[in-house]
């Protein structure tokens, strides 16, 4: 025999001392069936937290909408507020003076600067 027939017969002997480990089908199906079953319960489980994360952002938004909106509303009541007070204040600073009563001027029938 050749070199090449003794090492191929010899490698034979070593591959046919090795054997396949058996494989229980009916516990893998199992295990597969149970790791399926709880993928599927954790994926249902993870929808229904984004979904109420989603509802509770969107409630969330619209109470910053209203928010802002009431903050434009008294930003625009306190700039009113502000320039009524400028407004006294500058009044004052001039010398103007709240009226007490008032006189009104009667115009003659002859005056010159009578309205037709």
């Amino acid at each position: 025999m050749t070199a090449i027939a003794l090492a191929y017969s010899s490698i034979n002997k070593k591959i046919g001392s090795f054997e396949l480990p058996v494989i229980d089908w009916k516990k893998v199906v199992i295990a597969g069936f149970f790791a399926l079953a709880s993928l599927l319960v954790f994926y249902v489980y993870e929808i229904n937290n984004l979904t109420a994360g989603a509802y509770v952002i969107k409630d969330y938004e619209s109470q910053i909408s209203n928010l802002s909106k009431e903050n434009r509303v008294l930003e625009t009541k306190f700039a009113q507020n502000n320039l009524l007070e400028g407004i006294t204040e500058k009044t004052q600073e001039l010398g103007f003076e709240k009226t007490q009563e008032i006189k009104y001027i009667q115009i003659m029938n002859a005056s010159l600067a009578k309205a037709k």
